[in-house]
């Protein structure tokens, strides 16, 4: 059977509701930033400072190859293409490709 609904039903909506009317809600529900939380966090964070970095650095070649790649047919179409430009058209590619390696370089130097 279906109890739900609007009004509270049986999701508890209600009782969230009167608990943050009760008056001071950061005794109910915590602080939403805690500064002695946030001093202790770079030491949980360094064993994993060099993979973040990695990773960072990965999702950034990625993105840039990925962002390349439709300006390159863009260049290669209207410069190349259309007036019969072979050795511009070869650069072109040559671009691509190295932009296509990148962005495997990219995807698979993520830890």
């Amino acid at each position: 059977m279906y109890h739900g609904g609007f009004g509270g039903g049986s999701w508890g909506g209600g009782r969230l509701r009167s608990a943050l009317d009760a008056g001071d809600e950061d005794n109910i529900l915590g602080k939403v930033y805690d500064t002695r939380v946030v001093r202790r966090l770079p030491k949980y964070l360094a064993w994993v400072k060099s993979p973040l970095a990695l990773a960072a650095t990965g999702t950034l070649m990625r993105t840039l190859a990925n962002l390349a790649m439709p300006y390159l047919v863009a260049v290669a179409t209207d410069n190349f293409i259309q007036t019969g430009n072979l050795h511009g058209l070869n650069i072109i590619v040559i671009v691509f490709i190295g932009a296509a390696l990148l962005m495997w370089g990219g995807h698979t130097w993520k830890p």
